[in-house]
């Protein structure tokens, strides 16, 4: 039986290079129901505005989403004024679905953000005020990857000590790897060079190939793609001090 947000946006959505995401694979939070267009100037000026908040909430590793509901013309609108949007959208094609959910939320102009939870729920109709509350981060539920969930950077770090298949140099050489990763990130803050590891790359295969050493990345605020482990533009740099240290003393006490 569909769940009350594929009931309300419709069973699949769109995300970034056209890829078919499932509405169901939402994370339990809020989601920002996001109607605008690309003809609209005060759209435009708002959307890079939402996009930095968007990214501010998801390095902080919480529950919310984006959905964008197109007002504009023609597809080729859309498809250019989407290209700008880290988040979803609803297929431009369902005019049926936008239309009703206009009427459902008494959308009357643009750019309009209305908040829903993960039953549907409506939280705020003036989101675009809401989300750049102090309060509003503090109120979302953390995102938990689900294979860290229930795991900590102690947990994870006796999981590797009592793995018979990792020598003690391939211990201290992905334990001085994490290390590097983190502290490159910490030094350059806001340095794109840095907050992607490439999955192709012959130096992160060899010594990050163990899934546990994957496990503290992640820990530390990584999130895993197809392609890479990224970490956020605004990355918790509190999780990443943690990493550092803790990793630091391990390496100093099996020296």
């Amino acid at each position: 039986m569909p769940g009350a947000l594929e009931r309300l946006l419709g069973p699949t959505l769109v995300g970034k290079g056209g890829r078919v995401v499932q509405t169901s694979s939402i994370d339990s939070g809020v989601v920002g129901i996001y109607f605008s267009a690309h003809w609209c100037p005060p759209c435009r000026q708002f959307t890079p505005m939402l996009a930095r908040r968007y990214h501010e909430l998801k390095s902080l590793n919480k529950a919310f989403e984006v959905v964008f509901i197109s007002s504009d013309h023609d597809k080729g609108s859309f498809d250019e004024y989407f290209g700008s949007m880290p988040w979803l959208s609803l297929p431009f094609e369902d005019r049926a679905r936008k239309a009703s959910l206009s009427q459902i939320y008494g959308v009357s102009g643009i750019p309009t953000l209305v908040l829903v939870d993960s039953n549907g729920t409506l939280v705020d109709r003036n989101g675009r005020q809401k989300v750049f509350d102090a309060t509003f981060a503090q109120s979302l539920p953390e995102k938990i990857d689900v294979e860290v969930r229930g795991l900590t950077l102690e947990s994870v770090i006796d999981t590797i000590s009592c793995d018979a298949a990792l020598s003690d140099e391939e211990r201290t050489v992905g334990y001085s790897t994490l290390v590097k990763v983190v502290s490159n990130i910490l030094n350059n803050p806001g340095d794109p060079k840095y907050l992607t590891l490439k999955k192709s790359n012959a130096s992160v295969q060899s010594k990050l190939g163990n899934r546990n050493f994957i496990k503290i990345l992640k820990l530390a605020g990584f999130q895993e793609t197809p392609e890479a482990y990224k970490c956020s533009e605004y990355p918790d740099t509190g999780k990443l001090k943690e990493v550092r240290d803790v990793l630091n003393s391990l390496l100093l006490s099996m020296s």
